[in-house]
């Protein structure tokens, strides 16, 4: 049930730790289970699994994965060709994850996605300009002196 709440606030498969929940499992057990076990400790991953896939299809969302990610990387790639924005290609990807009601992957995996966006854009500029500058010497020597 708390999974679930977590969930619909935010849409993020969380790891949850029985310190950080306590209060919240207290209230939810005492109002809705009072003659239920009591048990302070963790749930282990098989068991979070199963739980966040029942929360995946109460309200109808999906699981991050690999195809997601491919598809996410080629949209921010073409945006990254408007703007190399880091902060607007975070937000561009959260609102696509929640347009596709896919589960918003933890922050690493997000911070992953973004820097491959913006190093993929780095070198097609990079290529870019090597292919049409025609003096790189001449341009690079006069950078310096600036």
């Amino acid at each position: 049930m708390l999974i679930l709440g977590y969930f619909k606030v935010k849409p993020v498969c969380l790891v949850y730790g029985w310190k950080d929940i306590a209060d919240d499992y207290r209230y939810v057990a005492e109002r809705y289970f009072p003659s239920a076990s009591k048990q302070n400790k963790n749930i282990d991953r098989q068991t979070r699994g199963r739980l966040y896939h029942a929360v995946f299809s109460i309200v109808g969302y999906q699981r991050y994965d690999q195809p997601v990610e491919l598809e996410l990387l080629t949209y921010l790639n073409k945006r990254a060709t408007l703007y190399v924005d880091e902060t607007q290609l975070f937000k561009d990807m959260v609102a696509l994850l929640e347009s596709k009601q896919m589960a918003i992957p933890r922050y690493s995996t997000l911070q992953k996605v973004i820097s491959s966006v913006v190093n993929t854009e780095e070198a097609r500029l990079a290529a870019l300009i090597g292919r049409h500058l025609s003096n790189k010497d001449a341009f690079f020597s006069a950078d310096r002196s600036q």
